[in-house]
């Protein structure tokens, strides 16, 4: 009964806010998004605790209680003793800063156990959104952890769970020493057990200290509600955690290390190994938002844009003509609509780039939304835009592979021509927001009759101001009929990559 008067009681803040129309988002109605580095994981904790606070706290918010339901490691999806340690810290931040607003972090193990109990020898974990529920919250932080070169990788999501929306999300970054875990199995108890024997039957574990979580410099030492022995003591300078399972620094493994052969990249590709990164802009265009996090898969790209030698190649290829054409050998093929840049991609075993792929290519490694921070002058290093081409008496697009390659040895990925993608066009992320790993975009057009294909990249000229420095950034969207045929549009191709795991296992190959 007093889950289903709370379940009322959401639905009538629901109402009252539409009623109201007040939004559930950041002021400007866009879900706020972080990418940020700090000097220890506590200070990037503590980061995050603050502006979900800061949210949490705003009168029109209406008090909601927040919970930290699962902090997983991003590879298997599980939690491991670092979910939990990362869990229990995040929690101990908002309950200083939101009191009661913040949901104890005993209160969903107890919820966790329960479970365990209820269903035992089940085959799949409780729904975070049901855990959430149960724990009586209005809002949900959910999110993954991993930990690369030395550094841990924490993202986090931020739900309004009456509207099933995204209001915050970031991606934060701590240096830490490599830290190896297992999964947490679950915990068996019953019905007449209470959750602290459940936590006592939990194997014991010694466990060297992980290194510069920085806890210490937080001032946090209030103990947990149920305590047992602290598995990171010398880390964590005797504070306790509730740590099942073994959690221990790994040394480099002294072994003979034997390269893997070097792999078969086809002429004229790069491969791009995968990844994780924060797609769109929160201060962008319209449809460019909400910017969310995505994990990319190793693939192939082309070096460059298919040039009109190489696109001679396709005898069942057509392509237009007009002003400001390219006739050159090595100059970009253009009036090119959609579907025939398809089929070029697919004569020669390849196909278009997702937008997914095209903007990680395009960031290379950069963080922010924006080409080069909006230096044009650095930015004339890289690419082919209004300044250096039009304003400069060339009035067509420029031989290949002229300028600066980036980060991941691509040649004009900015400038020159915009650069057909696979995606169906739409006007926002959010159908994306659910699907983080390797998204395809729409399965369908919004409008039949006007099917959009994206395009990216900006020009060397054109409208909307392709050719100008802020219409080259990695994050902004062209949208055109597939049959459209311009001077400023040309394409790339992409290709799969999926080597046999134990032949290339440092790339990501298929499992």
């Amino acid at each position: 009964m007093h889950r289903l008067l709370h379940f009322l009681m959401r639905t009538l803040r629901l109402q009252l806010c539409l009623l109201l129309g007040l939004g559930f988002g950041v002021p400007d109605g866009r879900a706020l998004s972080l990418y940020t580095n700090h000097p220890t994981v506590a200070e990037a904790l503590t980061s995050a605790a603050e502006e979900i606070s800061e949210l949490a706290k705003d009168p029109l918010r209406l008090a909601p209680r927040v919970a930290v339901v699962d902090l997983v490691e991003r590879l298997h999806r599980e939690r491991n003793p670092l979910s939990t340690i990362l869990e229990q810290r995040l929690v101990q931040m908002l309950e200083e800063r939101l009191g009661q607003q913040a949901v104890p972090f005993i209160k969903l193990e107890q919820l966790r156990a329960e479970w365990n109990s209820a269903f035992p020898g089940r085959s799949s974990q409780q729904l975070v959104e049901d855990l959430a529920g149960q724990a009586e919250a209005d809002w949900m932080i959910t999110g993954t952890h991993h930990q690369e070169e030395g550094v841990l990788k924490i993202s986090l999501q931020l739900y309004e769970l009456a509207t099933e929306s995204v209001l915050w999300q970031t991606l934060l970054e701590a240096p830490v020493a490599r830290v190896e875990t297992k999964p947490l199995e679950p915990a068996e108890t019953t019905e007449a057990a209470p959750f602290a024997e459940a936590v006592d039957t939990a194997p014991e574990a010694t466990v060297e200290p992980a290194q510069n979580f920085g806890f210490v410099a937080e001032g946090i030492d209030e103990p947990l509600e149920e305590e047992i022995e602290d598995p990171l003591a010398a880390e964590f300078a005797g504070e306790s955690f509730a740590e099942p399972q073994q959690l221990a620094l790994v040394e480099p493994p002294q072994a003979e290390v034997r390269l893997p052969p070097e792999p078969v990249i086809p002429e004229g590709m790069r491969l791009i190994a995968g990844g994780e990164f924060i797609m769109g802009s929160s201060t962008g265009r319209a449809d460019e938002t909400p910017d969310h996090r995505v994990e990319v898969r190793p693939f192939l790209l082309g070096q460059h844009e298919v040039t009109n030698a190489e696109y001679a190649r396709c005898d069942l290829c057509e392509r237009g003509t007009g002003g400001f054409d390219t006739t050159a050998f090595d100059q970009p093929a253009v009036y090119v609509d959609w579907k025939n840049a398809q089929a070029y991609c697919k004569f020669r075993g390849y196909r278009l780039p997702t937008e997914v792929e095209w903007e990680y290519a395009a960031r290379s490694g950069s963080p922010g939304p924006d080409a080069f921070g909006g230096d044009s002058v650095l930015l004339g290093q890289y690419a082919w835009f209004a300044e250096n081409t039009r304003d400069a008496g060339r009035w067509s697009a420029q031989l290949v592979g002229q300028k600066l390659p980036n980060a991941f040895a691509l040649h004009d990925l900015h400038g020159n021509v915009l650069e057909w993608v696979a995606d169906y066009y739409a006007p926002d992320y959010f159908s994306h927001l659910g699907l983080p790993d390797n998204p395809t975009g729409p399965d369908a057009p919004e409008r039949a009759d006007y099917p959009l294909r994206v395009a990216r990249g900006g020009a060397w000229d054109g409208l909307d101001g392709a050719g100008a420095p802020e219409g080259l950034r990695p994050a902004r969207r062209y949208a055109f009929a597939p049959w459209t045929r311009s001077f400023r549009i040309g394409l790339r191709c992409a290709a799969d990559w999926n080597p046999p795991q134990e032949i290339y296992p440092a790339f990501g190959g298929a499992q």
